[in-house]
């Protein structure tokens, strides 16, 4: 009954003093709640207190903190063990009319990928892959007539892939040229490739100048084109070059530059080597 009595007495103290100083908005205030007692203290002091005591300090937000000490026989030498309870205008039976929430923070870490933009050559391209050198091939095989333009495909970024049809392409490419057929395009099948690409740029190139006649275009070291052999072939005529007629392309070599000077010399007009409208004008006299 006396235990029942006591921490009755001191939950009605507690309830009290907190309304109180909440009212009177107090600075904070420390209170010995062990000191409230129905014995009598005298006689309780001279023995080794082993009992529980509270100190209720109650802060100026109105939060309270109760601390509980127990007291030991080396007590210089040991840390006093406290557990507190805190709310807003709170009792020692843990009521409350405020209730107190704690929120959680998660610092989430953001990862940032930076796209990798490869150029053809760079990386092997494998069944899946997608970007940049994928286009660049695809661009290489439309030009060997390896697939055409409607062949290839995009993923849902944009950025041409490495379809089937493509790789199905190369292993045509790789099985034409003796290559391994498995449809992975290193740097060897891209040379292949290039050097392709070439040989078709050659043959563009002296497709094009066959297609000039004498007089088309201005003419100097270097060049080449038919136009060029009927230059040679009228310096051959009027003897200012040496030499069978020719046939077919030729090329604008130093001998061709020195007889044009020759000449140009020999009608008094700019000797400088470039056959141009006044030089044909008079070559074809």
């Amino acid at each position: 009954m006396k235990t029942k009595f006591k921490d009755l007495l001191k939950g009605i103290f507690l309830t009290s003093v907190a309304s109180l100083i909440s009212s009177n908005e107090a600075n904070a205030i420390s209170y010995d709640l062990s000191r409230i007692s129905d014995d009598n203290n005298i006689e309780q002091g001279k023995k080794n207190d082993l009992s529980q005591k509270y100190i209720l300090k109650i802060h100026n937000d109105n939060s309270f903190l109760i601390a509980g000490h127990r007291s030991h026989r080396s007590h210089s030498s040991h840390r006093s063990h406290s557990s507190h309870r805190s709310s807003s205008y709170g009792s020692y039976s843990g009521s409350s009319t405020t209730t107190s929430s704690s929120t959680s923070t998660y610092n989430t870490n953001t990862t940032t990928s930076t796209k990798t933009t490869y150029s053809l050559g760079e990386r092997n391209i494998i069944s899946g892959v997608s970007g940049k050198d994928v286009a660049e091939l695809a661009n290489k095989l439309v030009k060997i007539r390896y697939i055409i333009e409607s062949d290839i495909e995009k993923n849902y970024s944009g950025d041409v892939k490495y379809s089937i049809r493509l790789e199905n392409a190369i292993k045509k490419f790789q099985k034409d040229h003796n290559q391994v057929v498995d449809g992975i395009v290193g740097k060897k099948t891209i040379e292949a490739i290039n050097k392709q690409i070439e040989q078709i740029n050659r043959k563009t190139v002296n497709t094009d100048v066959q297609k000039y006649n004498l007089g088309d275009r201005i003419l100097k070291k270097q060049m080449q084109g038919y136009d060029v052999t009927q230059l040679k072939n009228i310096l051959i005529d009027k003897g200012y070059l040496s030499g069978k007629l020719l046939k077919g392309t030729s090329l604008f070599d130093e001998e061709t530059e020195k007889a044009v000077i020759k000449f140009q010399k020999s009608i008094g007009i700019d000797a400088d080597g470039i056959v141009e409208t006044q030089t044909v004008y008079f070559l074809k006299k």
